[in-house]
């Protein structure tokens, strides 16, 4: 099984003993503690035929039809049906040799870094479009030896003198990745496209949209983007890392509970400021940020991406039933992100609803990149060198001087917005800038929003 995804459900030991000694009262009686404190558990028993034996096949139909006379509470699934409309909570590696935890399978290591884990994926996506090439085995040869630049072990690993922490090489590594890309889409008719692909081995399909100036990977989990590539620079400018903690770390640094990634839906407090959300302190009031949005369409003919989200809005000790709508449609060197938030409870919801984006704007610098704010045709440009918020603003842009690229981002009436670098380890590692709108919707409300993100050379 090698290089496969497989799907590990965990068989419940006592209940299966359990049922291989017949003992039918015992069993049913922990089904029900199981379901008081979980009422949607699942309940996973693989007992074998031969351990019944023959004397407990009388005491095996008792218990189906105990499942089958209490079928509104309890469903009966195959694992196979169950997948259907259900996703893996989590990746794992289970090394060949044994069973418990070990960070110093590299693998394993795989399983528990989101970031080492995806510039991996990239590596595996890169290396089946190289195998993939047909006919010129030199245009083959040299899109291997690019290759071959981004699978240096060293960028693979946490370290204390910066593995994947460290932007050079993980830049180094990105930029291998699309250069044997741009090897070959050379002198080819390249279509742009969105593929249907689990990129990232984690049991869930993500859609990746490939195009001649960008590209765009978009996550499940709160309907993210994990990764955007302007072709021209050869340049993912979501090469960004989490604060997470590692073993060699000391420092008692702040230790992420989310990809730092891009188009990630925050529901915050109205009076939430900007110095909680960036010290971790900030409670978010939904559940959205985290979770893994339904899809509902895929246009590839309009090259569109909506996803669909129910949860709920905590205020004052209530849940609050709420549904965001949410749809990219990607166009040349643009992505365009409209929303439709709707209140689906009979009470006024008082929020502030930020998307929130992370780019890797530069090796190391800050001087490298300009930010300024757009209000009534007039430019001003800000200090990065800081955290900052603006209100009374109608876009911002991002000048990234080391390559020479604009970024324009529009957002529609937008209440504000944060932005402040991210270090770790002393190097810079990525800029947080999150547009927000402070939203006041009485029940059953529903409003709308527009994002729009352009790149281009200047």
């Amino acid at each position: 099984f090698k290089g496969k995804t497989i799907s590990v459900f965990i068989n419940l030991k006592k209940l299966t003993e359990l049922l291989e000694r017949s003992s039918l009262s015992e069993l049913i009686n922990e089904i029900n503690l199981i379901r008081e404190r979980r009422s949607n558990s699942l309940i996973v028993i693989a007992a074998s035929s031969k351990a019944i034996g023959k004397n407990g096949f009388e005491q095996f139909e008792e218990f189906l039809k105990y499942l089958r006379n209490n079928r509104k509470r309890l469903i009966l699934q195959s694992p196979t049906i169950y997948l259907r409309g259900k996703l893996p909570e989590k990746r794992i590696y289970i090394p060949e040799t044994q069973c418990n935890k070990s960070e110093y399978f590299s693998r394993n290591y795989l399983s528990q870094n989101e970031d080492v884990n995806l510039l991996y994926s990239r590596m595996i996506h890169t290396t089946i479009l190289v195998n993939q090439l047909r006919g010129d085995k030199y245009k083959k040869r040299a899109a291997r030896n690019e290759l071959w630049k981004g699978q240096c072990n060293s960028v693979y690993w946490d370290s204390y003198k910066g593995g994947i922490y460290n932007n050079r090489l993980r830049k180094a590594a990105y930029r291998a990745f699309l250069e044997t890309e741009k090897i070959i889409r050379a002198d080819s008719e390249f279509i742009p496209s969105v593929l249907t692909v689990d990129f990232d081995m984690d049991g869930k399909k993500e859609f990746l949209y490939q195009g001649k100036v960008i590209n765009a990977y978009v996550h499940q989990k709160s309907g993210s983007v994990i990764e955007l590539d302007y072709i021209p620079s050869s340049w993912n400018y979501l090469d960004t890392v989490n604060r997470k903690q590692e073993s060699f770390d000391k420092t008692g640094s702040l230790n992420a509970k989310y990809s730092a990634k891009a188009f990630i839906d925050r529901f915050l407090p109205q009076e939430e400021g900007m110095d909680n959300f960036k010290s971790g302190k900030a409670i978010e009031v939904g559940d959205f940020s985290a979770s893994n949005y339904t899809v509902a369409d895929i246009n590839t003919g309009k090259q569109s991406i909506q996803f669909r989200k129910t949860g709920y809005i905590f205020l004052k000790g209530n849940e609050n039933a709420f549904r965001i709508e949410k749809k990219y449609t990607f166009r040349q060197n643009t992505i365009y992100i409209s929303y439709i938030l709707s209140n689906l409870s009979e009470k006024e919801l008082s929020f502030k609803f930020g998307v929130e984006l992370n780019l890797s704007l530069t090796l190391n610098k800050i001087a490298d990149y300009k930010v300024s704010v757009i209000n009534s045709g007039n430019m001003e440009e800000l200090d990065v060198s800081k955290p900052l918020e603006r209100k009374g603003m109608q876009s911002f842009s991002i000048a990234d001087t080391y390559n020479n690229t604009l970024i324009l981002v529009n957002p529609s009436a937008m209440s504000g917005f944060w932005t402040y670098p991210v270090y770790y380890n002393n190097m810079y590692q990525y800029t947080f800038f999150m547009p927000y709108w402070e939203m006041n919707l009485k029940s059953g409300e529903i409003v709308k929003c527009y994002l729009s993100v352009k790149l281009k050379r200047f």
